[in-house]
This record gives structure tokens, sequence and C-alpha cells, in this order.
């Protein structure tokens, strides 16, 4: 037999060998391990509905979801001093709520709904008010707080005035007895025989000296709250007050 045959003959053999090696492996089936689609989405409706159930039943869960829910409304937030290095992703973070003990879901609770009142952008356009901001102002009425004593007049409120704004603020300021800003101010740094009147003095600085003097004069501005605020606040109970039920 010459190469060329031999070559051949040696050919035929291997491919016989290779096909039947492939006929005697047995079919896999592409589909035989996949949960056809139906069924997944039965076996989602099974898994939702007895996590309802237990939901109903179970006030902790009711709390572990609720706090989630106020994470996802909160601005940035850490809770790694609550639940540690866990994933943000709800499952894990509702499973990691529902073990908090009672103390601690009172204590992120509350720091969340702080965050959300104060930290959370609002949703007004330029200097209009949005809904947080709403909300704090029915907050104050809803709970009965009284302002006075929680405003601080500073120097960024009043450099956000304008100089006769400011004065307009001054001319409601009065001390405990009633005794307004311009008597008290005039009465206080009025020197025997000198003319003119101290708190023109005052209205004729210009608007930084203006400002820096106002509020180191030492007038008790501890309990005063400008118009406006009372205005907003007025205006918010109203509404407040239609939805006491």
């Amino acid at each position: 037999m010459n190469l060329r045959k031999l070559r051949l003959s040696l050919f035929k053999k291997n491919s016989n060998s290779s096909s039947k090696n492939t006929a005697d492996k047995p079919k896999a089936s592409a589909s035989a391990s996949a949960t056809p689609k139906k069924v997944n989405e039965l076996n989602h409706e099974f898994y939702r509905k007895v996590a309802g159930e237990i939901t109903a039943t179970d006030p902790k869960m009711v709390t572990a979801i609720a706090l989630y829910a106020l994470y996802k409304d909160a601005s940035i937030f850490d809770l790694e001093p609550f639940v540690g290095k866990t994933s943000t992703n709800r499952q894990d973070l509702v499973t990691a709520f529902y073990f908090l003990d009672e103390s601690k879901c009172i204590e992120l609770m509350r720091d969340l709904a702080v965050n959300v009142i104060t930290k959370k952008s609002d949703s007004g356009f330029n200097s209009s008010e949005g809904e947080i901001t709403k909300t704090s102002r029915y907050i104050i009425n809803a709970t009965g707080t009284d302002v006075t004593g929680h405003f601080v007049l500073n120097k960024p409120y009043l450099e956000a005035h304008t100089k006769s704004g400011i004065q307009s603020l001054l001319d409601t300021a009065t001390t405990d007895d009633g005794t307004t800003f311009a008597t008290w101010y005039d009465t206080t740094f009025k020197k025997e025989n000198t003319k003119g009147s101290p708190l023109n003095k005052l209205f004729g600085l210009k608007v930084p000296e203006f400002i820096n003097t106002v509020l180191s004069c030492g007038f008790d501005f501890s309990k005063f709250v400008p118009a406006c605020i009372n205005k907003d606040l007025g205006d918010a109970s109203n509404q407040v007050n239609k939805l006491k039920q």
C-alpha cells in the first residue's frame, strides 16, 4: 500500500470513530433545567402573597418596610451605625431593619424623618416654597409649636434684606414690656446735651456697619419673630385646622 492510500485509510477510520462517539452521547435538553416564564410569574405572586400576609400580622415587619421607604425618601444618610456595611438594596435593608431591636428602630426612624425634613432637596422653583417647606409649616401648626425663641436674628438674615427692609423689621421688634426698638435705642444711646436722634444716626450708616451695629447694640431679639414668618404660619394654620378630624 502506497503512502497516499495509507493516509486515506487512517482518515476514514478516525472519522468513523468520531461519529460513533458523538452518536453515543445523549443529547442535552436546552430547557430541561429552565423554569418556564409563566411558572416564574406565578411563583413571584406566591412569594409576595405570603410576605403580604406576614406583614399584615407582624408589626416588626411593618416597621422594617416603613424604615426602608423613609430611607429612600431621605437625603444622603449613613446607615452603618445601625446595620453595619449592609448592601443598600431593598431585600437586604428590610431584613436588616427587621432584626434591629425596638430602641434602634425608633432612633433610626427619628433620624431619617429629621433628615427628610431638614436635608432633602425641596422642589420649589427659585425662591418659591416646595412641598417639604410647606410640610414644615404644617408640622409647626399641627403640633401647636410657638416659634418664639426658635428664630435667631443674625447677619445672613439681615443681609438678605434691603436697608429699608431691615428698618421695617426693627419697627416690629419690642422688648418684654412692649418697648419698641426705636424707643429703646434712642433712650439707651441718647447723650445729654447732644442734638439729634441716635436712631437717625443709626439709619444713616452704610449697610454693613448698620447691620453690625444693630446686632451688637445689646437689644434683646431672643423673642423676636419677623412679621412675614408669623403671616406664613398663620396662612398654614387655616388649612391645618381643616385637616383635623
